[in-house]
């Protein structure tokens, strides 16, 4: 018999956590509605990444230093 078990993400706390990339592996949680990214290096975050978390509601950028910032995130969260 096959077992699998299937965990839904609604929320990711990676604050402090020193990243330089936006973490691609966020995009395998398809229910995640919060994402906290507080006080991170991140670099930017990619538009084909964004995308995909089609119920995103909330990105904590807050302390970030982007080196680039697209404005496919201001499109992204007014829509």
């Amino acid at each position: 018999m096959l077992s699998i078990s299937l965990m839904v993400v609604y929320l990711a706390d990676l604050s402090r956590n020193k990243l330089s990339e936006f973490p691609a592996e966020l995009c395998d949680f398809v229910m995640i509605e919060k994402v906290d990214l507080y006080h991170n290096a991140i670099r930017g975050v990619p538009e084909s990444q964004m995308s995909e978390l089609k119920f995103l509601r909330v990105l904590n950028l807050r302390w970030v230093s982007f080196t680039v910032a697209g404005n496919h995130l201001l499109y992204f969260f007014s829509n």
